[in-house]
C-alpha cells in the first residue's frame, strides 16, 4: 500500500510559497488602494477648503519617471492584479477581509489628515464623504464579485448533478444484465 508515499512535498511547498507571495501582493494592493481612496478624500477636502487642489502630494512620486512607475503603476497593477486573480480564480471568500483592510487604511489616512490639518467642518465632511462614497463603491464591487462566485459555484454544482443523474441512469440500465458490484481485491 503506497498511500503515505504519494505525498509530493515539493508541490505542497511550492503552492504554500505561491499563496504566501500572492497574499503579500494582495496586502500591498489593499494598502495602496486604501491610501489612494484616502488621498481622494484629502484632495476633496483641500478643494472645498481652498478652492483649488493641492498637488504637492503628487510631485513626490512623480518627481521622476522611475518613481512614478514604481510607486503608482507597479504597485497598483501587481497588487490589484493579484487580488483579482485570488478572488476571481481561486474561489476564496476573503475579498471582504481585504475590503475591510482597505477601509481601515482609508480611515487612518483620513483621520491623520483631519488631525494634522484641523480643517473646518465643511472640508472635513467633504473628505470623509468622498472616502465613504469611494469605499461604498469598493464594497459594491466586492459584493458583486461574491455574487458572481456563488453563481459560478451554483452552475458547477448543477452540472455535477446532471452528470450524476446521467451516471445513475446508466448504472440502473446496466444493472438488469450485469452485476456492477465492486471487484474483489487481490492480497
Amino acid at each position: 500500500m503506497k498511500f503515505g508515499s504519494e505525498i509530493d512535498f515539493g508541490d505542497i511547498f511550492a503552492s504554500g510559497l505561491m499563496a504566501l507571495l500572492l497574499n503579500g501582493f494582495v496586502l500591498v494592493g489593499g494598502l495602496w488602494l486604501g491610501l489612494m481612496i484616502g488621498q481622494a478624500g484629502m484632495s476633496a477636502g483641500d478643494l472645498v477648503e481652498s478652492g483649488s487642489l493641492d498637488l504637492d502630494w503628487m510631485r513626490g512620486p512623480f518627481g521622476s519617471s522611475k518613481l512614478a512607475i514604481f510607486f503608482w503603476m507597479l504597485t497598483g497593477v501587481l497588487g490589484l492584479g493579484a487580488a483579482w486573480f485570488k478572488y476571481s480564480r481561486l474561489d476564496v471568500g476573503s475579498g471582504i477581509r481585504s475590503g475591510i483592510f482597505t477601509g481601515v487604511i482609508d480611515a487612518l489616512s483620513l483621520g491623520m489628515y483631519t488631525h494634522q490639518n484641523d480643517p473646518e467642518w465643511l472640508p472635513a465632511s467633504a473628505a470623509w464623504g468622498t472616502g465613504a462614497i469611494t469605499l461604498g463603491m469598493l464594497g459594491t464591487a466586492l459584493w458583486f464579485m461574491r455574487q458572481w462566485q456563488m453563481n459560478r459555484w451554483a452552475t458547477e454544482l448543477l452540472e455535477l448533478q446532471i452528470e450524476n443523474a446521467e451516471r445513475r441512469r446508466e448504472l440502473e440500465e446496466g444493472s438488469g444484465t450485469e452485476s456492477t458490484g465492486p471487484e474483489p481485491l487481490d492480497p
